[in-house]
Order: structure tokens, then C-alpha cells, then sequence
């Protein structure tokens, strides 16, 4: 049942190759002339995070799926991740016995509804992801929703 509605904190790897948002996007630098370019985009995976909240999915209340996509950062090339407001990184975690960062991009905050994801009608559909990764704990979670929240309601500029 999780792969057809998943629940807030899924983690999925997306499969296919014109995932939107790029490696270049998050790297710090220039990553065409990265010396380790090649073994970074082979470690790098694409993934995509169901980061509806909570308290809509307990309540009954959830209205279309919420999808922030991003990468499994291999933790050996964590400095070259890009900081600003527009980006989120984990701390450390491991999977499948290699240690990564959780990075997101907030400018890839994507909605679906339930029909279009459980149908195969857009890119992140079940047809271009693998099983669910994991299920990232409730604080991870909230954390990552409190900065795309505050990301969100940037005031922006403001002309008088």
C-alpha cells in the first residue's frame, strides 16, 4: 500500500533520466571542470520526498500529494553542496551501509493528485520510481518542512 499512497516522509529513487532538477543546481563550484565529476554523478542518487504534512495525512485532510525533489549526496563529496535558502541539507545518514546527506532543492516543490501519481500520468509516477527508500523519521521530516516553509514566505522585494 505504501507504494501506491504513501505516507508523509517517503523517500523515493527516481529512475529516470530527465529528473528536473540537476546535480548543477546543488553543486558548490563549477562541476564540469570537478576533477571528481564523474564519480560524483555515478554515487549521486535522484530522489523524491512526499512532504505532505502530517497532521493532513492523520486528519484526513490531505488534498493532493506534495513531492520535493532532490539527491542522496554521497557524504565524501558533502563539501561541495551548495548553501543558500533555496537549498536543504541533512545530516548525515546511512543507507545500504554508505553514509549520504539529504539534499533538496525548494525551488522543485511539486504537486500531484492522487490519481495522477497512482496512474503513471506524471514524471515522479510510479512507473519512474523504484520501492520506496526508506521513511525518514518525523523530526527529519518537520525540520525539512519548517525551512520550506520559511523559504515559501520569503517577503521578497518590496516597493513603496
Amino acid at each position: 500500500e505504501t507504494a501506491d499512497f504513501p505516507q508523509p516522509g517517503t523517500l523515493y529513487e527516481f529512475s529516470r533520466r530527465n529528473f528536473p532538477l540537476k546535480v548543477d543546481d546543488l553543486f558548490n563550484g563549477e562541476l564540469e571542470t570537478y576533477p571528481k565529476r564523474d564519480q560524483l554523478l555515478r554515487k549521486v542518487k535522484k530522489i523524491i520526498l512526499e512532504a505532505t504534512p502530517t497532521c493532513d495525512y492523520a486528519n484526513k485532510k490531505w488534498k493532493k500529494h506534495r513531492f520535493l525533489l532532490g539527491f542522496l549526496w554521497p557524504e565524501e563529496f558533502s563539501n561541495k553542496i551548495k548553501t543558500g535558502d533555496s537549498s536543504c541539507k541533512s545530516p548525515i545518514i546511512e543507507y545500504n551501509l554508505k553514509r549520504y546527506k539529504l539534499v533538496f532543492d525548494f525551488r522543485y516543490l511539486m504537486t500531484a493528485e492522487f490519481e495522477e501519481f497512482k496512474n503513471n500520468k506524471r514524471n515522479y509516477s510510479l512507473k519512474h520510481r523504484k520501492k520506496p527508500l526508506c521513511q525518514i523519521r518525523h523530526q527529519l521530516l518537520v525540520d525539512i518542512q519548517s525551512r520550506l516553509s520559511r523559504h515559501v514566505n520569503r517577503p521578497g522585494i518590496v516597493n513603496v
